[in-house]
């Protein structure tokens, strides 16, 4: 499977137009929110999304209203909002959890990991990918302004988790940096996206 993921649009049209000819080659899309800019702009964006023809999972960022996310996804043939939703897709679960703004800790993302322990026992998915909005607490991704801000609700998840691959964007500042934590790949893909391959 071939899976393009990106982040952090913001409407940009010339990025959207690159991500025109990546999708090409894609048998999947992961978008882990943002792609509105101050609330402006995800509707129109979500249509264009859905004329790629590629199946695609999305969550909502800082920038736009989750429910109207939603909304917008539900009239779509491609693309399914997954915020706070499992996904099992050839033995592969695809958890996830978008908004937030600058909340380290998560009463909502903790209350829905009862959730995901249940199914990762029920399942058994050979491969797990958790998607988020905000970077986890204490990598490389969410050190900016002298601090580390991710989220560390994910960060406990992913230590007790260790899920294949982790991604998010939100911070601009650390587009296409990696870091791992125990098994797990942790990806801002940025806008113009990056491939997974497996």
């Amino acid at each position: 499977m071939k899976i393009l993921t990106f982040t952090d649009l913001h409407t940009d049209k010339n990025i959207l137009a690159e991500l025109d000819d990546k999708v090409k080659s894609a048998d999947l899309i992961l978008c882990q929110g943002d792609i509105a800019w101050l609330g402006d702009g995800a509707k129109e964006m979500i249509e264009h999304f859905d004329t790629w023809d590629t199946p695609m999972l999305l969550i909502h960022g800082n920038h736009e209203s989750g429910s109207e996310v939603k909304k917008s996804c539900e009239k779509s043939k491609n693309i399914e909002f997954i915020h706070n939703k499992i996904i099992m897709n050839n033995n592969i679960m695809f958890i996830g959890h978008g908004g937030e703004w600058y909340n380290q800790i998560s009463e909502d993302f903790e209350t829905f990991t009862k959730t995901i322990k249940e199914e990762i026992k029920k399942q058994k998915p050979k491969t797990i990918i958790l998607m988020t909005h905000m970077p986890v607490h204490n990598t490389k991704q969410d050190y900016i302004y002298s601090a580390h801000r991710g989220n560390k609700s994910y960060r406990k998840f992913v230590e007790e988790f260790q899920p294949d691959f982790v991604l998010f964007g939100h911070f601009h500042q650390t587009f296409h940096i990696k870091d791992i934590i125990g098994k797990s790949l942790l990806i801002n893909s940025g806008p113009d996206g990056e491939f997974i391959e497996f």
